[in-house]
């Protein structure tokens, strides 16, 4: 059927059921063509019983349309198609199940295509009363649709006109700006604007530097972003004498050193590089120490100690301090031990130094002192009780020839020969905050103190005052001894801890005091009074005396030592406490040597060894492992 007859043919039943007069035939001849002229002998019906289930426009029929059906359905139907100027809805071939808005069938439908009527409604989309604007975007079509564009086939119609515009995820540039398609694949959107003439659709970016390059910006390190456009801030701005891409390094903060040896003469240590860094210009050999001039320093004289730390003196007469630190008693300015030497730096130039139980003093060029640690019992000579971390003069006291320290006291050998003490009560039984000289001790030679106890040689007499709980004064009774007294026999050097052995002038040697685990050789039960021979030290140059054991230096350079060994600190490469003395192996040309509480050091042309316990870092070796054989302190 024509659609300008179709469209008549519409028009009239519309007329007919708009009269509220229309016909029904349950069969239609073959090849009938229904006009009104036709409807006679049919039965005539009344419209508002006519197609209430019919399937068009708010109609749902419960059974398929008949091709009666149909016609008349059209003629309804025919009311919203003009709605919807200029479409003309076509003489359905079967049944209409989904032909219209709100119309539901149970059979599915087969729609005409109205070839002539769509070219018309090309033209027509943006003035349908509903304009595509999901098919065409308001423009006009093209081509010929497929199918009618009116609001009861727009869905269908999109099917047809909406075929993806683009590839999803493809990228695609117009002009600087880089586009990516949507994943439905109907349309662009926008990525980012390239700088000019740098977008690639292959690469998926800009082009204008690669992501990830770096680059600077004054002293700003950048690095290009992950699109490609541009170059952003990655990290902190340059500070001098660093600049950005210094040293060759593209983006990064860096320096090229201008200086790049070690200056004529340097032997070792390091030397500035013009970059805030540093050039290593040699290292000493092992047993020396690396001097502020740059040149190697060799340690010459070894600190007395009754505790765990050590100090030496080196070539230089600067001093450095390694081991226990838990109150000072290095001088270093701190309170943390140190497993290898520090520096300190007050103490420039010193002439000799000597460590007590916690606390440490120097004598300095001038022959002045200068004291440090904890001052609890005025120890310091300050005239206070406050204690120092780094050495602080002692006021008034000048002249100066040696030192000897004590667990809570101080006294000084003065030129002239006398001494002057100061501290707390265990030496006169007074408590003094500043030296004051000690009654009776005239021509002294040497002073040498143990924990409690302080003795002075005058002549080849020996001189003890102080605590004497163990018989430490040599006095042959217990009771404190708050002046000086003296000690039978004839002596040229002693060394004391909690007990004291003395190298007499006929070269034996003769103890007394604390004698524990056996250090003295003795079978006698303690305290030990008054001097006894300890005859397996005799030919001993000198002793040195730490908590538990002794040591002495023989004939030959070499060292022996007796008593506890847990931690080693006999040095014979064994555990074993021994009551007869053992000769430490592989140390020899020993010109000093200390004991301090459970370990022990010497100074020979190698260096300074130690041994024994290890625990504060006393040893210098870089460790806290205990140590059964001498091992050279690492400067």
């Amino acid at each position: 059927m024509r659609a300008s007859a179709q469209l008549a043919r519409v028009l009239s039943a519309a007329a007919l059921l708009a009269a509220g007069a229309g016909c029904f035939r349950t069969e239609f001849p073959s090849g009938c063509e229904l006009d009104e002229t036709q409807c006679e002998g049919l039965v005539p019906v009344d419209s508002s019983t006519i197609e209430t289930s019919v399937d068009d426009s708010a109609i749902g029929d419960s059974v398929p349309d008949t091709i009666a059906d149909v016609e008349v359905a059209e003629a309804s139907d025919a009311a919203f198609d003009l709605g919807d100027a200029p479409d003309v809805e076509s003489l359905d071939s079967s049944a209409d199940t989904a032909a219209d808005t709100g119309i539901s069938d149970t059979a599915p439908d087969t729609l005409v295509a109205d070839s002539a009527v769509d070219v018309a409604d090309s033209k027509a989309d943006v003035a349908d009363s509903s304009p595509d604007t999901t098919v065409d975007g308001g423009a006009p079509d093209t081509a010929p649709d497929t199918l009618v564009a009116d609001s009861a086939f727009d869905a269908a119609e999109v099917a047809v006109d909406t075929g993806p515009v683009c590839t999803a995820s493809a990228y695609s540039c117009s002009g600087d700006a880089l586009r990516q398609c949507k994943s439905d694949g109907s349309g662009y959107t926008s990525v980012v604007t390239c700088p000019t003439a740098t977008c690639s659709a292959t690469a998926g970016r800009c082009t204008f530097c690669t992501p990830g390059a770096r680059s600077c910006s004054g002293a700003q390190p950048t690095k290009c972003n992950a699109l490609g456009s541009a170059f952003v801030s990655d990290g902190a701005a340059c500070v001098a004498p660093q600049t950005c891409g210094g040293g060759g390094a593209a983006g990064v903060c860096g320096c090229t050193p201008p200086v790049t040896a070690c200056p004529t003469g340097m032997v070792c240590g390091t030397y500035p590089n013009g970059c805030g860094g540093t050039i290593v210009c040699g290292t000493c050999s092992a047993g020396k120490a690396c001097g502020e001039a740059n040149t190697c320093l060799s340690p010459i004289d070894l600190a007395p100690t009754l505790g765990d730390a050590n100090c030496a003196i080196l070539s230089d007469r600067s001093v450095r301090c390694w081991g226990s630190n838990s109150v000072g008693q290095l001088g270093d300015g701190t309170t943390t031990d140190r497993k290898t030497p520090v520096a300190v730096p007050a103490l420039k130039g010193a002439l000799s130094v000597v460590l007590g139980l916690y606390h440490g003093c120097a004598v300095l060029g001038d022959r002045s002192v200068a004291c440090w640690g904890p001052n609890m019992n005025g120890e310091l000579g300050d005239g206070t009780s406050d204690a120092h971390i780094v050495p602080k003069p002692v006021p008034g006291l000048t002249d100066v020839k040696a030192l000897a320290l004590s667990f809570a006291n101080t006294c000084a050998l003065l030129m002239d020969g006398t001494v002057k003490c100061w501290g707390g009560q265990d030496l006169t039984g007074s408590k003094y905050l500043v030296p004051t000289p000690v009654a009776g001790l005239t021509s002294v030679s040497q002073i040498v103190a143990g924990q409690d106890t302080i003795c002075a040689l005058s002549g080849t007499t020996l001189y003890c005052f102080g605590y004497n709980a163990v018989g430490q004064v040599g006095s042959g009774d217990t009771s404190p001894h708050y002046t000086p007294t003296t000690v039978s026999g004839a002596y040229s050097s002693w060394a004391m801890n909690k007990g004291t052995c003395a190298v007499r002038t006929d070269t034996g040697v003769s103890c007394w005091g604390r004698d524990a685990d056996g250090m003295f050789g003795y079978t006698s039960t303690m305290p030990i009074k008054s001097p006894a021979s300890a005859t397996q030290y005799n030919g001993m140059q000198r002793m040195f005396v730490g908590y538990n054991f002794a040591c002495g230096l023989r004939s030959d350079a070499t060292m022996a030592c007796a008593g506890g060994n847990f931690y080693g600190q006999l040095g014979d490469a064994t555990y074993t406490d021994r009551t007869v003395v053992s000769v430490i192996s592989g140390l020899s040309g020993v010109t000093q040597a200390t004991a301090g509480y459970y370990h022990a050091c010497a100074l020979n042309s190698s260096g300074i060894s130690c041994w024994g316990g290890n625990y504060a870092g006393q040893l210098g070796d870089g460790t806290t492992t205990n140590r059964n054989v001498p091992t050279l302190v690492k400067w």
